[in-house]
């Protein structure tokens, strides 16, 4: 199945959004959960400008994997919102 594929079974086919993902967002994730996932990090997800992020993006799961990577990085101490690194105090 293609992303295109996938974003219209998930009926965001009509949504803006793009197949390349923001390089400092895929390194902050290699970061977080290594580069051996560089496979799933780029198959899973695609860049979505929907009303909860329209002027920046967000990432948007496609797959399972895709939602164990977001999994990883909400539980880890640095999150990762609107493709910008920040780190939690305390």
């Amino acid at each position: 199945m293609t992303k295109e594929d996938r974003m219209k079974e998930m009926g965001l086919e009509n949504e803006t959004f793009d197949y390349a993902l923001p390089q400092n967002w895929v390194n902050a994730v290699y970061d977080v959960i290594g580069s051996d996932l560089k496979n799933s990090i780029t198959g899973s997800f695609v860049w979505l400008y929907d009303e909860s992020a329209r002027m920046f993006g967000r990432p948007a799961s496609l797959n399972f994997d895709g939602n164990i990577i977001l999994s990883h990085l909400i539980h880890h101490k640095n999150l990762h919102l609107n493709g910008r690194y920040y780190e939690q105090n305390g």
